[in-house]
């Protein structure tokens, strides 16, 4: 006689669920941190900066927060190289 778990037809639970992601080991939790700080910084070195601080913000470990911050860098870097363009293209129009 088969048990009510192991039964062919009633729906078997799924291997990983939320309550077992929530209790990875302190080392897997690094490890899956790390692949997705990679992923942000891979994202940043594409020129997907909006992709990548979406990545960053899924998360709260020291990576995630040094790509956000790296991010805003970038972010406010590139916004003075536009105003610093506008301004020259201004002047010499004059």
């Amino acid at each position: 006689m088969q048990t009510l778990s192991t039964h062919p037809l009633r729906p078997q639970p799924p291997l990983v669920t939320p309550s077992l992601v929530a209790m990875l080991s302190p080392i897997d939790e690094t490890i899956a941190d790390i692949k997705s700080a990679t992923t942000g910084f891979d994202l940043i070195f594409s020129n997907e900066l909006e992709k990548a601080e979406n990545v960053f913000g899924s998360g709260d470990s020291a990576l995630h927060l040094l790509g956000s911050g790296a991010c805003a860098f970038l972010q406010a870097a590139l916004s003075l190289e536009v105003r610093t363009r506008l301004r020259h293209t201004a002047v010499g129009a004059i």
